[in-house]
């Protein structure tokens, strides 16, 4: 992963797979990071994140290599929380495959801080 700005690494957390996750800490609007995963196989592909929902969550638009997904995510949530959230059908290569999250203004409620936490990326072929 590669983030523009902030802090970006692995953290320890019991209720998820695993028991770690990624966490992006302090971007700003405008700011993204950028994650490489895997596909099996070329294809289409319907893409689902397990996302942490917290009171110092963003809100995001994500991309699938550069290609933008229809609707903008708030974490936003007064309790912590993993929600499956679907982002959309995407054609994915064979091998190296990329996911941006890109912060947008936060939630007015949401407390400083504009978090991203990504447990996993779930794949489900469609073709």
């Amino acid at each position: 992963f590669e983030a523009s700005s902030g802090h970006a690494g692995t953290e320890i957390l019991a209720n998820c797979s695993g028991a770690r996750h990624l966490v992006w800490r302090n971007g700003h609007p405008g700011d993204g990071i950028k994650i490489h995963f895997n596909a099996p196989t070329t294809g289409q592909y319907q893409i689902m994140l397990n996302l942490c929902m917290s009171p110092n969550y963003g809100k995001y638009q994500f991309k699938i290599n550069g290609e933008l997904a229809a609707a903008t995510f708030d974490a936003w949530s007064s309790k912590l929380f993993w929600r499956q959230v679907t982002i959309g059908q995407f054609a994915l290569k064979k091998g190296d495959n990329t996911l941006e999250a890109n912060l947008l203004e936060p939630n007015m409620e949401a407390v400083a801080g504009n978090l991203f936490g990504l447990d996993y990326i779930f794949l489900m072929r469609m073709d």
